[in-house]
């Protein structure tokens, strides 16, 4: 019984975090350079550090 569970508890996660890798919704991941909008979930660009991380990666 403990064993069935915790594999649909494991298949229940994935499947939700394909659903918002496919449609761009935050995964409880901050991305560096991005916000979170806390009304869609979506991922913003923070205009604070964009600067910095377009340089950090043109070096």
């Amino acid at each position: 019984m403990t064993k069935y569970y915790s594999w649909q508890v494991l298949q229940d996660i994935r499947r939700g975090m394909n659903y918002n890798a496919e449609h761009e919704l935050c995964n409880r991941h901050k991305l560096l350079g991005h916000g979170v909008n806390r009304a869609t979930k979506k991922y913003i660009v923070d205009t604070d550090t964009i600067l910095f991380v377009r340089q950090m990666f043109d070096e």
